[in-house]
């Protein structure tokens, strides 16, 4: 599927029909009638002040430097004000955008795929009900709600993304049981396949936790677009707006005709053509979707996001194990086995290890299972002292065959240790 991006660029085109003079896209239909009609009332007053009756009006600056301030302030609010609603729209688009792929790599990626249950037709259906969604708010958004045509039949938009029913009625023939609000309808669906995934524990809870904050980040984003389209420029700053702008241009030629004779006609419809343009051109963008051409280009996000979500379905779940991976994370395909290392024929013979015999080692193992503490009761801090001493020298002595004392334990290990080193020693002899 081929898409028509419609992208910033640069405009390198030098010779061709200027883009100024394009009629499409632009307000010259909604600004044509009321230009035509300040120019004819310029012409009419330049016709009447030189043929009819000579009048004249107060010469000076003063008149156009004041009103024009105060009607550049209001064209001003009036512009940004309807811009800030066009971007706000887009960048809720956008979040609805990323949402979207978020929760259809998750329900692609984590969900398992035992084999005793065929889930892979079950995500796919959950991704068709995404598309479902997007399509229900774009038709919200423009007040096109509903399911099917007048006739009963499945609107085409909505062919193939939508999940029968069961229980199949001709009353309900799909899943979805709302003809109004489709995107609130396939979100509900979504929310409840989340949860069958959970109590099935294809996924887990912190996975599960995820989605459903997506779902809810969608219920967010389509919320704040109701907002957009449910608020428009209140009604009585438009009306001023406008008469402060025909009023302006209706005074405008009275004005220039001492200085400016038959060019006050021509200035007038400059005039009115640049204000006006700029009260149509606002009123075009404050609801940024609808089908203008100035409007987003809702049906392209729509179609992209369509391809990417196709191409996803083409591809199976991948677990870690079927990665083959080098050390620079590219597949080389099989691994070779690394040669063997050889030994260095200048390095010194390694000396031979010396043998034990068999007593010696038991003396050694004796010494290394003597206990280290040994608990005893004392009945005054001297006499603990005093065995303390006598039990560490006689341990010495003994070479390991110490009392129970805390002292003796650890003199006995130190003469264990001793013995069993002789014992090695006179092995080795």
């Amino acid at each position: 599927m081929h898409l028509q991006r419609n992208r910033v660029k640069l405009e390198t085109k030098v010779i061709g029909w200027p883009r100024a003079f394009r009629w499409r896209g632009s307000v010259l239909p909604r600004v044509a009638l009321p230009t035509t009609v300040m120019t004819l009332w310029a012409a009419f007053l330049y016709l009447m002040q030189t043929y009819v009756v000579a009048f004249t009006f107060p010469a000076g600056t003063v008149f156009l430097s004041i009103t024009s301030v105060v009607i550049g302030l209001l064209l001003g609010f009036r512009t940004n004000t309807a811009y800030e609603r066009y971007w706000e729209g887009r960048r809720l688009w956008t979040n609805l955008i990323v949402a979207v792929r978020n929760i259809a790599r998750m329900m692609w990626v984590a969900v398992e795929e035992p084999a005793d249950r065929d889930n892979r037709t079950e995500k796919t259906s959950a991704l068709a009900l995404l598309m479902t969604f997007l399509i229900g708010v774009r038709n919200h958004l423009r007040m096109e709600d509903g399911l099917c045509n007048s006739d009963g039949s499945l609107r085409h938009e909505f062919e193939g993304k939508v999940p029968g029913s069961k229980q199949f009625t001709p009353e309900a023939r799909y899943l979805l049981s709302s003809e109004k609000m489709v995107h609130t309808d396939a979100l509900f669906l979504l929310h409840a396949y989340i949860d069958d995934l959970l109590r099935r524990k294809t996924i887990d809870l912190p996975q599960c936790g995820q989605m459903l904050n997506l779902l809810g980040s969608l219920t967010d984003s389509v919320e704040s677009m109701d907002r957009i389209i449910s608020t428009p420029i209140p009604i009585a700053y438009n009306l001023h707006l406008k008469q402060s702008v025909y009023l302006y241009i209706i005074f405008l030629p009275l004005q220039l005709l001492a200085d400016f004779k038959g060019l006050s006609i021509l200035i007038t419809a400059l005039v009115a053509f640049t204000f006006i343009g700029v009260i149509e051109i606002a009123g075009e963008i404050e609801n940024p979707f609808g089908k203008d051409d100035s409007d987003l280009p809702i049906e392209e996000f729509i179609a992209e996001i369509e391809v990417e979500l196709g191409e996803l379905t083409y591809t199976s779940r991948k677990e870690l194990f079927d990665w083959d991976l080098g050390d620079d994370g590219i597949n080389h395909g099989d691994d070779v086995a690394a040669p063997a290392p050889t030994a260095d024929p200048t390095a010194p013979a390694a000396a031979p290890f010396p043998s034990v015999s068999s007593a010696a080692l038991a003396a050694a193992e004796a010494a290394l299972n003597a206990p280290l503490l040994t608990p005893r009761v004392y009945h005054s801090k001297n006499q603990r002292c005093d065995g303390l001493t006598s039990a560490g020298g006689a341990s010495e002595q003994a070479g390991g065959t110490g009392d129970a004392e805390i002292g003796g334990g650890g003199g006995g290990h130190g003469g264990g240790g001793g013995g069993g080193a002789g014992a090695m020693d006179g092995g080795d002899g």
